[in-house]
């Protein structure tokens, strides 16, 4: 792996593309407004669980995209849907790193979108060196959508804590470790056909 890990990292771009730029990033969607409106991009967030740890989904699932199990509250075209599928798509992010298994999100994303594409590049560089995160790199502490984005798309603000989590070889030794931090981007997502997919991830 890189020297540079974490999510603060593998969407380091995103900062220079900046939140009115997320079309740049993603290579081709409408620019999002600077900020959301209403309390989307503005509101605290919520202390992170003691655990690392993703919550377990307790809701029915299915196996479309792909092979992956997007729960049902992720799979409504709504904007309550849009939210939840943000929240799964960085929990897969996790279990990506964590197993590590970089079959996972390529499903859950759209094939223009660059920040996937850098958290994916982890997920690959983690199997092939024989590493893997010790926990959950990171907890989702808040998700709200707001209005902005073009027909077919919602953008979703995103907050998270990145924990201080250990990245191991086989042997158990700590090659790296992530510093603890709190990120917030805008996740814009896209539906297509009965699912959304990840569009992009700005700063």
């Amino acid at each position: 792996m890189s020297s540079k890990h974490g999510y603060a990292a593998a969407l380091s771009l995103l900062v220079a593309c900046g939140l009115g730029a997320l079309a740049g990033c993603t290579g081709g969607a409408a620019d999002p407004p600077a900020t959301g409106n209403g309390t989307a991009a503005t509101g605290a967030t919520t202390p992170p669980p003691a655990s690392s740890s993703p919550p377990t989904t307790t809701t029915s699932t299915t196996t479309t995209p792909g092979a992956v199990q997007i729960p049902e509250a992720a799979r409504a075209h709504t904007e309550a849907g849009a939210e939840a599928f943000v929240k799964f798509y960085m929990e897969t992010a996790n279990r990506a790193w964590v197993e590590p298994n970089a079959t996972l999100l390529p499903p859950l994303s759209d094939s223009g979108c660059l920040s996937c594409q850098e958290i994916q590049k982890t997920a690959v560089a983690l199997v092939r060196d024989g590493q893997h995160y010790e926990s959950s790199p990171v907890t989702v502490t808040r998700v709200a959508a707001f209005d902005g984005a073009p027909k077919g798309q919602q953008y979703v603000r995103l907050f998270m804590t990145q924990h201080r989590v250990n990245v191991v070889d086989t042997a158990g030794k700590v090659v790296l470790t992530d510093p603890k931090q709190s990120l917030a981007r805008t996740a814009g997502v896209i539906w297509k056909e009965t699912s959304w997919r990840m569009y992009g991830i700005a700063d």
